[in-house]
């Protein structure tokens, strides 16, 4: 570099000038572009078609960890569905304090056995379907969860349902 070339420093555009033809043609390194960091988010939640759209761009300068994210997908050592290493562990499960709390469904649900059984014992001539009938509509007047709701998580297999029966004891399905 010469200084006869270098332009003044307070003439502000000769400057830019300059500083724009020494650095033409150079690579430029950066660690994420917005694009590629989108792509890469989306990938890790598992949607890679945004990182595949990006890889299927010509003249594209990927990161490392871009490309070697790219090579666990395609090697499989990624799960494309969820975007998770294979036999990484999903989120844990809920304590059953805190799923309680989330849904009003285990609530109301926890509820409707209480109300049924106490209906079984105040109106034995009653059949169990008006019994369940009643029990529903006292707990969605209670809780505010619709019948229809309660209805189809009660109707779950006992194994995604993941209350009341170790609460109060009830081994029964109605």
């Amino acid at each position: 570099m010469r200084d006869d070339d270098v332009p003044r420093w307070s003439d502000e555009k000769a400057v830019l000038e300059y500083v724009s033809n020494q650095i033409a043609g150079w690579p430029l390194i950066r660690a994420f572009s917005a694009g590629e960091e989108k792509a890469v988010e989306a990938a890790l939640r598992g949607e890679p078609e945004q990182l595949a759209a990006l890889i299927r761009q010509p003249d594209q300068q990927l990161a490392p960890s871009t490309l070697a994210l790219v090579a666990e997908f395609l090697t499989g050592e990624r799960n494309l569905t969820t975007g998770r290493l294979k036999g990484e562990p999903g989120r844990p499960r809920m304590s059953e304090e805190r799923l309680r709390a989330s849904k009003a469904v285990h609530e109301a649900a926890e509820q409707f056995f209480i109300i049924r059984e106490v209906l079984k014992r105040d109106y034995p001539g009653q059949s169990k379907a008006d019994i369940r009938d009643r029990a529903m509509l006292l707990v969605e007047e209670l809780t505010g969860v619709l019948q229809k709701t309660l209805a189809n998580y009660l109707d779950l297999p006992k194994k995604r349902r993941r209350l009341p029966y170790r609460i109060l004891g009830y081994e029964e399905y109605w």
